[in-house]
């Protein structure tokens, strides 16, 4: 299997032969990484709830200039009232492409040559594939002191290929000095064949800034996606992740405060049936004093799916003052689901206010006794309580547009179970 990675890199090199030494260097040293290091196994133990090996039973390809195809309707799968950014299958659509002012786009070569490109490496090894294939790269810089109208919505579409394709996509928000944005990623398939998205998004926060971060999951096939989040001082940031149709689910999030009185809150809500997988695991690290966090995750699970939450908070030794919390709910619709959660704290200071914990359960019997007294039919008074317990997440999104169509597909979901 990595013989066929190491084709497809030089494939995609012989491709893009225009790129300078350093970045085919730099693409070449993550791959050995990648190599080294490969897939994940269940030996490993913060990855034991997966299974990766169907990774290696696939042949992924990179995607090419001709699988470029003009989409139909585009304007349907717009978010109403928003600024768009589109890539269609791991191609960047400039004309399309509508922007603010004191908002600008540059490619993943125009990053690099200002030496602007993190080189992460931290023993991930889809981190590391990714910075060998990127493609799709963009950076997003949002100027000082901006207060955007709208949000940016970031649309990555994955079409209908008879092949089984993989994109590695890069994204980099970087929002200046006392500014606020809502951006709103997006990952839609119109894809019935197996496919594989590996995404690594980066945001940077200066001081005093304000980031509302909505990450809204569609793929149907294999998803693996790192999300790095830096604030600096009295930054804010809000992150919500609605995530339901993907087979397979890997999502890594890790939020590092770089100064003084930030402030993080992360919010999820994964909806699976059939036999999907979803696994996230969340690491929020207090490295300054006097910063606030919060965690707030929920799975529902029907048929025979299968979830994971690994939640961890870290407290430094001079990170006096932090005030942290940390919730995972989890409601079973299927006696077949199974759903494993790990919350933790890792705490070297005294002054601190830290909480976590995990409930996972069933549908409450006295509930839906109550509601049948009502004259409510026994199906209609399910997708009451689910609706109820879902939309907790959804009030944290503060963009009506999309709210609305994040109860929508809430109301799909139900509908197929």
């Amino acid at each position: 299997m990595m013989d066929h990675f190491k084709t497809e890199l030089d494939s995609l090199l012989s491709r893009w032969s225009d790129e300078s030494d350093a970045l085919v260097q730099m693409r070449n040293h993550a791959f050995d990484r990648f190599a080294e290091l490969g897939f994940p196994t269940k030996k490993w133990e913060d990855w034991q709830f997966t299974d990766f090996s169907l990774f290696k039973k696939v042949p992924f390809r990179m995607t090419e200039a001709r699988d470029l195809v003009t989409i139909g309707g585009l304007e349907n799968k717009l978010l109403k009232d928003c600024y768009s950014i589109i890539i269609i299958n791991g191609h960047y659509q400039p004309d399309l492409t509508q922007l603010p002012e004191g908002v600008q786009v540059r490619t993943l070569l125009d990053v690099f040559l200002k030496n602007e490109l993190p080189q992460l490496s931290n023993g991930n090894p889809f981190v590391d594939l990714n910075t060998s294939f990127m493609n799709s790269g963009l950076a997003m810089d949002i100027d000082d002191n901006v207060q955007l109208d709208q949000p940016i919505h970031y649309l990555f579409i994955t079409t209908g290929i008879d092949d089984s394709i993989m994109n590695h996509p890069r994204l980099i928000i970087n929002v200046g000095k006392n500014s606020s944005a809502i951006v709103i990623e997006h990952y839609l398939s119109e894809n019935t064949h197996l496919y594989w998205n590996n995404c690594v998004s980066i945001s940077n926060q200066k001081p005093n800034s304000k980031l509302d971060h909505i990450r809204i999951q569609e793929d149907t096939g294999y998803h693996t996606d790192n999300m790095i989040c830096i604030l600096q001082r009295d930054a804010q940031l809000r992150s919500t992740l609605f995530n339901h149709q993907t087979q397979l689910y890997r999502g890594d999030i890790h939020v590092e405060f770089h100064g003084e009185n930030g402030h993080a809150n992360l919010n999820g809500l994964s909806l699976l049936h059939d036999s999907n997988h979803m696994d996230t695991r969340v690491i929020i690290d207090h490295e300054f004093p006097h910063c606030n966090s919060d965690q707030f995750f929920k799975y529902i699970l029907n048929d025979t799916s299968s979830g994971v939450f690994n939640g961890r908070i870290i407290v430094r030794e001079d990170s006096q003052k932090t005030d942290s919390n940390q919730s995972n709910k989890n409601l079973l619709l299927s006696e077949n689901a199974t759903m494993h959660s790990n919350p933790q704290l890792e705490i070297y200071a005294d002054d601190v206010r830290c909480t976590h914990g995990s409930t996972t359960g069933q549908l409450s019997e006295d509930v839906l006794y109550y509601l049948r007294t009502r004259g409510i039919e026994q199906r209609a008074a399910q997708k009451l309580i689910v609706k109820g317990f879902a939309r907790e997440v959804f009030s944290n999104v503060k963009h009506e547009p999309t709210a609305d169509y994040l109860n929508e597909q809430l109301n799909e979901w139900l509908a197929h179970g």
